[in-house]
């Protein structure tokens, strides 16, 4: 069977150590074969990740991901969000896999429909796993604006209704108005 064995290295204060250079986390993740005793090599990467679009709730959100092989050998990530379930859900990643040659970088875009009325910092998680193994996690937050008042925001779908009937009552109060002055004269 393969297990996969995930490291940590965590420094002295408890937290995933970061280096100096790239502040890259401590992790790494290595398939294990029981039984023949090879170590198979699960591909790396990184991740980064960019708002591209407003977040304001009720809208779309779409985030760009940049993912760079830095393994030694070319590999293909597939992609994945977890955690977005609270304020919003996922309508899309594009591409949802990347082959990429040793060194190199490729772009996904993920996009959410998010609730209308959320706000506030907002957070998710981009997968990136290859041979059926997670290579990395990469959370991602985002302050999402509340969306502003509206009719709809008010009276629901149906706001014209409403309106039309507003109209009809501010119609009939006018001739009433009238009818009292022309019956005065």
């Amino acid at each position: 069977k393969a297990y996969t064995l995930n490291i940590e290295i965590y420094d002295d204060s408890g937290d995933i150590f970061q280096n100096k250079f790239n502040d890259d986390e401590s992790r790494y993740n290595a398939v294990i074969t029981v039984g023949s005793c090879n170590v198979v090599k699960v591909p790396t990467a990184t991740v980064s990740a960019d708002l591209i679009s407003e977040a304001k709730a009720g809208k779309q959100l779409v985030v760009k991901a940049t993912i760079k092989n830095t393994g030694t050998d070319s590999a293909t990530y597939q992609l994945n969000s977890a955690g977005h379930g609270s304020w919003g859900s996922l309508s899309d990643i594009d591409p949802e896999s990347l082959t990429l040659a040793a060194g190199k970088t490729g772009e996904a875009t993920f996009t959410f429909d998010v609730n209308k009325d959320i706000s506030g910092d907002q957070t998710f998680n981009i997968e990136v796993v290859s041979s059926n193994a997670l290579v990395t996690t990469q959370p991602v937050s985002v302050t999402v604006e509340a969306s502003k008042s509206s009719l709809s925001s008010i009276f629901g779908d149906s706001w014209y209704i409403w309106l039309i009937g507003a109209l009809n009552v501010i119609l009939v109060i006018v001739i009433i108005v009238i009818a009292v002055r022309v019956a005065k004269k």
